[in-house]
């Protein structure tokens, strides 16, 4: 079987259509769109049949089965059941090792909603709808997780960390937190000074210059929540 990432930019390149054009026909809006390119994450059903519609192609040749076609819509036009891909092995019993390392832990896996990229830097457009979830310590307290971009919050923080967020509209001072303004998202520490009503963002990295907000302004601003945690790939 092909990947999804793979046959969606077949798809994109044999109907001769942009990502953008592609989330206006399907609904689901690009950066999901980019994701699945990029290989981060995959479509649920729900979205694997809204791209395959807007592209005019199979379901089952979009999940990467070699010996659907590729025009075939009967999925499509009859409304018939897409099929899913296998659910893999179950995982092998470790216990034993467990029993003789005693330095090597069981993980309990929770499911967390993913929400995105977040900027570490000048603020983006901040999309809240989440289809994709990360799989996580169980021990982690979290409601939602977003995916790190730009490097204002190094070493801290770095580009493509996954940083798991606790929701919370209030957070203590120097903490790091999601914060929308306007319809723009930033991760920064967040300093609030009660007296004169102005809030400062600041990051880490300084070469960026903290972001100050008062009166009316903060008629804007939003706290989604606070950082828990961090997920980071390691490096080969």
């Amino acid at each position: 079987m092909k990947e999804i990432k793979d046959r969606l930019q077949e798809a994109l390149q044999i109907r001769n259509i942009t990502r953008s054009e592609l989330s206006t026909l399907s609904g689901v809006p690009k950066p999901m769109i980019t994701d699945y390119i990029k290989g981060r994450y995959k479509p649920k059903q729900d979205n694997i049949y809204a791209l395959s519609k807007a592209l005019r192609v199979n379901p089952a040749w979009f999940m990467g089965y070699e010996d659907a076609d590729i025009d075939d819509l009967s999925y499509l036009e009859q409304g018939k059941v897409i099929p899913r891909v296998p659910s893999p092995a179950p995982p092998e019993d470790f216990s034993e090792l467990y029993a003789k390392y005693p330095n090597i832990k069981p993980i309990k896996k929770v499911k967390i909603p993913m929400l995105g990229n977040i900027a570490c830097g000048e603020p983006t457009f901040a999309d809240e709808e989440h289809e994709t979830y990360i799989e996580t310590d169980g021990q982690i307290n979290a409601d939602f997780c977003l995916t790190c971009s730009g490097d204002s919050m190094e070493p801290k923080l770095r580009n493509g960390d996954i940083v798991f967020i606790r929701k919370q509209d209030i957070v203590d001072d120097g903490q790091i937190a999601a914060v929308i303004i306007e319809d723009e998202a930033t991760l920064k520490r967040v300093y609030y000074d009660k007296p004169n009503n102005v809030l400062t963002l600041v990051a880490e990295n300084p070469k960026y210059r903290p972001f100050v907000y008062s009166g009316e302004q903060l008629d804007h601003i939003r706290i989604l929540g606070r950082a828990v945690s961090l997920y980071r790939r390691v490096k080969q």
